[in-house]
């Protein structure tokens, strides 16, 4: 007899999966990003947030720490100019060693 062991998901999990499947049309990329970002989902949505029970996660246990979910980010907009920039324009501003 083979048992399928399945995880309960915490409530940050449940809110990170229901705002994912909201925003999934909405988010920008297509082809083979679309599938990279769909395989990566399912990943985290087969084994969940990283818990101190993964090796390479022991000190820092994600499940526990996250608690609840934020919201996503909203997409950037361009504008064309820079906040904080007076004058410049462009679409992105690199800046090294505060130059």
């Amino acid at each position: 007899m083979k048992a399928e062991v399945r995880a309960i998901k915490t409530p940050a999990e449940q809110a990170l999966s229901a705002a994912f499947a909201a925003a999934r049309g909405k988010l920008s990329g297509g082809g083979a990003i679309t599938a990279l970002r769909d395989e990566a989902f399912h990943h985290f949505d087969s084994h969940g947030l990283p818990h101190r029970r993964i090796e390479e996660w022991k000190y820092t246990d994600l499940r526990a720490l996250m608690r609840e979910a934020k919201p996503l980010a909203e997409p950037a907009k361009r504008t064309g100019v820079v906040t904080g920039l007076a004058g410049v324009e462009a679409g992105r501003v690199a800046i090294v060693n505060g130059r």
